[in-house]
């Protein structure tokens, strides 16, 4: 009995220190805070002034931004499935989204062009107010849809920078 409990005695402690040995370098990476490096001086960064871009390359991104969200705008009158709903959310961020890329638009062009610009913005926003009443039957997504087919036609094609490159503000009359 005394040299099973001493047999036993051993085995265990023989046990332990090899665990203690084998573990000990996994046990310190997992357990053992790692010291903190010391941090060196801080970055320093070039800053250049930044350098507004040309009247020309403002409009066509304006236009391009307007164009995609025009036909993103279709897309959402458009809804397939059953039960046949628009989500109304993204109605409103794509008309928000298409005035403002036409009021870029008109920021840049000169004051007779941009009066002819005023119209299709407002009858835009009049569009977004006649889906803003929640009525979002078929017969209304119909009539919009059609509405901001038209609009995305006449703007199109009366303002494509091809047609409007001569009507665009030079820029040295662009505020600071």
């Amino acid at each position: 009995m005394r040299k099973n409990k001493i047999f036993a005695m051993a085995m265990l402690a023989i046990f332990t220190l090899v665990l203690a040995g084998c573990g000990s370098d996994a046990f310190n990476r997992k357990f053992i805070r790692k010291k903190k490096q010391a941090e060196g001086p801080p970055e320093i960064y070039n800053i250049q002034p930044f350098e507004k871009p040309a009247n020309t390359e403002i409009y066509q991104h304006a236009f391009l931004y307007w164009k995609s969200w025009e036909s993103e705008l279709l897309n959402a009158l458009s809804p397939s499935g059953y039960p046949r709903t628009a989500n109304i959310l993204k109605i409103q961020d794509c008309i928000g989204s298409a005035v403002s890329s036409l009021t870029d638009m008109e920021s840049c062009l000169n004051e007779q062009k941009a009066m002819e610009l005023d119209f299709y913005i407002e009858e835009l926003r009049r569009i977004g107010g006649m889906l803003g009443r929640g009525n979002l039957s078929d017969s209304v997504l119909s009539r919009a849809r059609n509405d901001v087919g038209t609009h995305k036609r006449n703007v199109d094609i009366r303002f494509n920078y091809s047609r409007i490159k001569n009507d665009i503000k030079d820029d040295n009359s662009r505020p600071e």
